[in-house]
């Protein structure tokens, strides 16, 4: 589930109601709220919400006694029964927003439901159009939660309207500029956070990974060493500057930094298929299985774990072991391309060409538009026998990647039946020129 804030935040979030209880009467619901206020200063959390208990009992119609408990509530995971009071609070107080924020938030959470979460936030900006905070916490829902990247940047940018040093605004935004392809812009973005708070870690993380993209590796290793400093025990360091060896071409690197965030959360499903990945690349085939069959068992509904033990099965040769994989994460996540492309090579290996086009185009659908999938799909449409889709897609293919040797040659090849050899012998020097090497017999169908 999405984690949006720290206790600190959450505390620090609930302080303002606290101080709006009213002045203390002795033995009032107002002296017992101002009781918990002390207690929570002390750090007494259990103490603190044992006073709002009493100040409900005193007075059940005492909204911010309900708000400042129930938020309490949620810092014990007491998740059901917190929402139970801000539902309260809201109930005999509707023109509270901190309550519909806090409740979303929650929803969001610790339920992982971002419906419900985006219209508490909505219903905040209702009550007060200026609530930056509201602005920001329903940009994350639509971000992490519904995946629209859209609308979390129009949210991102409302709140940093209102609120110009909302340094977490800024390094979310980054983020939605850098999954739309603006790695300068989100760079900007981290940037202006770490101006506003050069202790926060996520954006030197953020960061880092915006580098990566632009390949500037060594301005990536920097800033991740620094949040690691900020932060030793930052898991989201540790598994970034793993990714960052892992694409500069480290492996032994990288497997180095996910023992290490191993080390630091032994459980951690992610970190597994991770270091699973960087063991494949490095050929170290037993070792990657291990680790892919270690990151299902800890979580079995990983779609990514399925994919990448389905790949290490392809690799090896156990077909449909890998067929079976595929399919499982198609069925437990509809939109990994990944899982598509990966069983569309399968129903290709099996002759099943009409079915491995449905999945290369679905993948194509999904976003994967890296000029393999392209590739993969001519050869189907090739083996066929639609030789125009297929000169389609190498075409598509390497308007991708121009240095695609394969799709060269599977073009030229093609040029060659369509009877045009000047054109066929262009594509094949290319090519040449690009170091291509005829299939071996594992690659067989593959022009």
């Amino acid at each position: 589930m999405l984690r949006l804030a720290t206790m600190a935040e959450v505390l620090l979030f609930m302080s303002t109601a606290v101080a709006q209880c009213g002045d203390p009467v002795p033995n009032t619901a107002q002296d017992h709220c101002a009781r918990a206020k002390a207690s929570l200063d002390r750090g007494d959390v259990k103490g603190a919400i044992a006073e709002y208990d009493e100040a409900i009992r005193r007075d059940p119609e005492f909204a911010k006694a309900y708000y400042n408990r129930g938020t309490l509530l949620y810092s014990t995971a007491a998740n059901d029964r917190a929402i139970a009071d801000l539902s309260a609070a809201i109930r005999l107080n509707p023109r509270m927003p901190e309550a519909f924020i806090n409740r979303g938030f929650i929803y969001q959470d610790a339920k992982g439901d971002s419906e419900t979460a985006i219209a508490d936030f909505t219903a905040a900006i209702r009550i007060d159009p200026t609530f930056a905070k509201a602005y920001y916490l329903r940009g994350n829902s639509y971000r992490y939660g519904m995946f629209d990247g859209d609308k979390a940047l129009s949210d991102y940018n409302e709140a940093i309207r209102l609120d110009p040093n909302y340094y977490q605004a800024y390094t979310e935004r980054g983020c939605v500029l850098d999954d739309k392809g603006g790695s300068d812009k989100a760079i900007a973005d981290y940037t202006v956070a770490l101006r506003l708070n050069p202790k926060c870690a996520r954006a030197y993380i953020c960061r880092a990974i915006a580098y990566s993209h632009r390949k500037e590796f060594a301005k990536a290793i920097a800033d991740l060493d620094q949040a690691i400093r900020i932060d030793p025990k930052s898991d989201g360091a540790y598994l970034a500057r793993g990714e960052v060896y892992l694409v500069s071409g480290d492996n032994t690197k990288a497997i180095a930094q996910f023992n290490t965030l191993i080390g630091l959360n032994p459980t951690d499903a992610e970190a597994r298929w991770r270091r699973g990945s960087a063991y494949f690349l490095n050929n170290e085939n037993d070792k990657a299985l291990a680790d892919f069959n270690d990151s299902i068992r800890l979580n079995a509904n990983s779609a990514v774990a399925y994919v990448c033990r389905g790949s290490a099965y392809q690799k090896i040769g156990r077909h449909e072991k890998a067929m079976a994989d595929f399919t499982r994460a198609i069925e437990i996540d509809r939109k990994n391309s990944l899982a598509y492309s990966g069983r569309g090579d399968e129903y290709h290996r099996r002759g099943e060409y009409g079915k491995a086009i449905t999945d290369f185009t679905e993948a194509i659908r999904l976003g994967a538009k890296d000029a393999i999938v392209y590739y993969s799909r001519g050869v189907s449409y090739w083996s066929k026998g639609d030789y125009d889709e297929a000169f389609a897609d190498m075409t598509e293919a390497i308007r991708v990647d121009p240095r695609y040797a394969a799709a060269y040659h599977a073009r030229g090849t093609l040029y060659r039946r369509k009877g045009d050899k000047t054109k066929a012998d262009e594509d094949f020097a290319q090519a040449t020129k690009l170091g291509y090497k005829a299939p071996t017999p594992k690659e067989k169908g593959r022009p």
